[in-house]
């Protein structure tokens, strides 16, 4: 349970930084009253001249002497004499040493400002850990109620405030008192009116000033739940973006949006109303309190009753006095208003049926599961009229159960509490004869892989994804040290000290214990999840990874000229149109002819060329740009024809890259160049025809529109651009060369050095068929697969298809080895064929820690798949109808033989 009390949290973790800054804030008192007092030696000393009757008299400086030595001896004891100085050596002095205390002043602020920031951060950092260590220890069923983006909120920014108020929560007090008190004491001691006056206004201001700021944290409460359900709305929004677009519902998601912005623009514009009503009368109290200094203390000075160092010392001090008052007065408000936005933000961390802390405990060992006994279950899920009554089953490691039931809900709800989604439950599920509520995730995360047809993935690459379910506790160190200090702050902030960094695969639990062996293992295992194939394409349309580019590019060109053979022994040599750096490729556009190769500098891609300085330069050497700004209108004015009569919603516009608003700048621009001539057009529009020529490729737009004489030009643009950028420091381009491996180029662009014909239907699958086998008979058909392993699957696994999210789930679980594997209508997304084609791989050549078969629970998406078990448990509405194998209960029960026939 998190402690309730933002300060007593503060002091029980930082106890020893709040003592220390204490310490300095103590030691620091005195020289602040020295500093009040100085002026007023100066003042009345050197400047006026008391103790100076005669020119030639001196004064003792920096004599020092034992506190109260004079009533204990009846004389003081000096330690030091000091100096005799006349008056200007006096003055000399006493500001070198009023000097000397302000520096020493501000360096202990400084000092004193440091440790507070070090004791807020690390609070902070054991505040926010505590809240996240809470949510992994949230039940499935309970994370599922709370909105991440509310959660993430609460932990990056409702609780950074806080982190100034915990550096304040008792130096600032003990610091601000400390000056306040000091002050006062000093104008006490020149006059006692202004002391009694000066704490009668520091009274009022503490009895009135908190009670007119009450409102105030109300508004502050009500702005920080405002606020949080707005995140969590935007969060909602921007999850279901496609609902958005499919429902039209955008203009609804802006108008609520608009709504709770009012909201909480009117909440904060009523409090700072408030506030600055609040700073007003505070500040009014204080300097109406001066004016009176300066009426009663001038009366005091005329009249001889007080010195006039006394007055200027006593207004110095006072002018010093708001702002400890005023910081006291502040304390006050954000410790009330901190420890509201503290309650409000733990509340969300603490419900009741938190999972224990040992349950996730890194040195528990993982334990091989034998066996997993279902017995006398019942559960019925809140708002669903699905459930479950006295369910028992058993299964060995080893043996395959298939889980069918009418309504199907019923199998997927019994598979949800094997995996602690949902629950809990009435009765037992036993793990080796132990309850599973009771078993550390370091057991059952392990020994069992869960996979249901959800299709949420952590980011990162395909291989982080599939490796991260290796990754329960490091196994090694990285080659990065960590400081002495790094350690230290995380183990004084509650933190995890294992580092992110270190090598955290357990290869053991799989024995892979080199490169090679892991990635053996995981070519096997996306194989029999039915992924190695979408990998193996991924990597041939990415860019090969670095350490495997120096073992292609000795045999670059052999295959290249292996593919050529290929086609053309297959009548295919007509689907790639090579390219050649002396002659123009009809297949790539205009920009990509001239530039040859593949940019390292983005002002050099293709559809920024158009706009490059070194490009136009050379473009205008050449004699090209008038020949592309009139290749640029031509196809400008065929597109406006083209489009004059379609819809906004026509396909054409898709097909072509075309959007209706391009199309009407277009016929802009012609309209423009037919009542004036190309010279009528100013630079914009000119830019904006030579960017459409450098996209025109002729197979493509079919507007005949490049004669010979332009591709001539073309290519002179292309060596004028090869040799400029030979002179370059840097490498802008990589040029096309048939002995080179780009690595700037995908895999398949490489071996194919050429492009393919735009117009062939199904030319691409062809070629990247060939490209396979190429590698394959150069034995380089892993640096695709390692390619592809290094593809990120983005947000949530949103860059791959959601079959492909499925597999890559379905791989992961295989990943582990696990003891068990309990797979809930995983694969639905796919074809029925193929679903039966991965089950079956999956039954035949899974293994478990120790290369055995692992026990299988399924629930197929597919019920006929359940003829493909061992054995079988049949359920309707909820009860156990069957078990046995599928066989007999075909020939038993009818109502499971119609459910697995269909």
């Amino acid at each position: 349970m998190m402690e309730k009390s933002l300060l007593r949290y503060t002091w029980v973790h930082s106890r020893a930084l709040q003592i220390w800054i204490f310490v300095v804030v103590v030691a620091s008192m005195p020289i602040y009253y020295y500093s009040l007092y100085l002026p007023k030696m100066i003042v009345n000393g050197p400047i006026q001249g008391n103790g100076f009757g005669a020119p030639t008299d001196t004064q003792t400086f920096l004599q020092i002497r034992v506190p109260f030595s004079e009533g204990l001896t009846g004389a003081p004891i000096v330690l030091f004499q000091g100096f005799e100085l006349d008056r200007t050596g006096m003055l000399a002095a006493l500001c070198a040493l009023y000097t000397l205390l302000l520096v020493i002043n501000g360096w202990s602020k400084l000092y004193i400002n440091t440790y507070k920031g070090k004791s807020g951060e690390r609070v902070l950092r054991r505040m926010r850990y505590e809240m996240f260590d809470r949510v992994l220890r949230f039940p499935v069923w309970r994370a599922r109620q709370v909105k991440p983006s509310e959660v993430a909120g609460i932990i990056k920014d409702e609780v950074d405030p806080l982190s100034e108020f915990i550096g304040d929560a008792f130096s600032a007090p003990l610091f601000l008192a400390g000056q306040a008190l000091t002050a006062l004491i000093f104008l006490f001691a020149q006059n006692e009116l202004f002391g009694i006056l000066t704490l009668a206004v520091i009274a009022l201001q503490v009895w009135i000033i908190p009670r007119l700021r009450r409102r105030l944290l109300e508004l502050g409460r009500e702005r920080q739940l405002t606020a949080r359900a707005m995140a969590g709305r935007i969060g909602e929004v921007v999850q279901g973006i496609d609902d958005v677009h499919l429902n039209d519902t955008s203009n609804l998601a802006r108008a609520d949006l608009s709504n709770r912005l009012s909201t909480i623009f009117f909440i904060r514009l009523e409090l700072f109303k408030r506030k600055f009503s609040v700073k007003f009368l505070n500040n009014l109290m204080m300097q109406l309190l001066s004016v009176v200094y300066y009426v009663i203390g001038g009366y005091f000075v005329i009249t001889g009753r007080m010195d006039l160092g006394a007055l200027v010392a006593s207004i110095a001090a006072y002018k010093d006095l708001p702002t400890p008052v005023k910081g006291l007065i502040d304390w006050d408000q954000q410790r009330l208003m901190a420890q509201q936005r503290y309650v409000h933000a733990i509340e969300d961390f603490a419900p009741d049926d938190l999972m224990p802390a040992k349950l996730q405990d890194p040195e528990i060992p993982a334990e091989r599961i034998e066996k997993i006994d279902i017995r006398n279950l019942a559960y019925q899920d809140e708002g669903s009229s699905v459930r479950l009554e006295d369910v028992s089953a058993k299964i060995s490691v080893g043996e395959n159960l298939a889980l069918v039931s009418e309504p199907p809900q019923g199998a997927t709800m019994l598979l949800e509490l094997c995996g602690r989604l949902i629950g809990p439950p009435s009765g037992q599920i036993l793990i080796d004869g132990e309850d599973l509520r009771y078993i550390p995730e370091a057991v059952v995360g392990r020994g069992i892989g869960y996979v249901d047809s959800g299709v949420f993935l952590p980011g990162g690459t395909i291989e982080e994804c599939l490796l991260e379910v290796l990754k329960n506790r490091p196994i090694g160190p990285s080659s990065r040290v960590r400081t002495e200090i790094e350690v230290s702050e995380a183990r004084l902030s509650g933190n995890s000290e294992f580092d992110f960094l270190d090598d955290w695969v357990d290869r053991d639990r799989i024995s892979a214990s080199t490169d090679a062996a892991l990635l053996d293992h995981i070519q096997r295992t996306t194989r029999i999840a039915g992924l190695r194939a979408d990998i193996n394409e991924i990597g041939l349309n990415s860019r090969m990874r670095a350490d495997d580019v120096e073992r292609v590019q000795p045999v670059i060109a052999k295959a290249r000229n292996l593919l050529q053979e290929k086609l053309a022994g297959a009548g295919l040599e007509r689907l790639v149109e090579p390219f050649d750096v002396a002659r123009y490729n009809a297949q790539a556009s205009v920009a990509e002819n001239i530039l040859f190769g593949m940019p390292v500098d983005p002002a050099f891609a293709p559809q920024a060329l158009a706009g490059n300085p070194v490009v136009a330069g050379i473009l205008q050497e050449a004699g090209l740009r008038d020949r592309l700004l009139g290749l640029g209108l031509e196809t400008a004015r065929m597109f406006t024809e083209m489009f004059a009569d379609l819809s906004a919603a026509s396909p054409l516009f898709g097909q072509a890259g075309m959007t209706p608003e391009r199309i009407a700048r277009f016929r802009e621009i012609v309209t423009r160049s037919e009542r004036g001539g190309i010279d009528a057009l100013d630079d914009e529009d000119k830019g904006e025809l030579i960017a459409l020529s450098m996209s025109y490729v002729e197979p493509r737009y079919r507007f005949g529109l490049l004669d010979d004489d332009l591709k001539q030009k073309i290519l002179e643009a292309r060596n004028r651009l090869h040799d400029t950028l030979a002179r370059f420091p840097e490498t802008k381009v990589i040029f096309n060369d048939f002995e080179t491996y780009n690595p700037s180029m995908t895999i398949v662009d490489n071996i194919l050095f050429g492009r393919i014909e735009t117009n062939l239907v199904g030319g691409r699958t062809r070629i990247m068929a060939a490209v396979t086998e190429v590698l394959t008979e150069l034995g380089l058909s892993e640096t695709a697969f390692r390619a592809g392993l290094a593809f990120d699957v983005g947000v949530g696994g949103r860059a791959l298809s959601e079959a492909q999210r499925q597999k890559l789930r379905l791989a992961r679980a295989l990943m582990k080895k696990p003891d068990f594997l309990v797979l809930n209508r995983a694969c639905a997304a796919l074809p029925v064929a193929e679903q039966r084609s991965i089950l079956q791989a999956v039954l035949d050549e899974a293994e478990d820690s120790t290369g055995g078969r692992p026990g299988v629970l399924c629930a197929p998406a597919e019920r006929s798949h359940a003829m493909l078990f061992n054995s079988a448990l049949f359920l309707e509405y909820g009860r156990v109808s069957g078990d046995g194998s599928p066989k007999n209960l075909v020939e038993t029960n009818a109502q499971f033989a119609k459910l697995v026939s269909g």
